[in-house]
């Protein structure tokens, strides 16, 4: 019995749809983490810049030192 890349015997295989799933959410995990450790001022960065780090302009309204954290728009 032969078995495509999307089939096994048992069922379905599951795993592409669980590496996209998983790269998602390391790629947002990422994108989080670059947000907390850089301390540059995201709203004054370029679209095309914010677009390569995976934002756009109305996800960031910039980062306050008094709280400590990214303001979200």
């Amino acid at each position: 019995m032969m078995t495509t890349t999307t089939e096994t015997r048992s069922g379905p295989n599951l795993a592409p749809a669980f590496l996209d799933w998983w790269k998602a959410r390391r790629a947002e995990y990422k994108r989080r983490r670059l947000l907390r450790r850089t301390r540059i001022d995201l709203s004054q960065l370029d679209d095309v810049i914010l677009r390569d780090i995976g934002l756009t302009r109305g996800d960031v309204r910039g980062f306050d030192p008094a709280e400590h954290h990214w303001r979200w728009g």
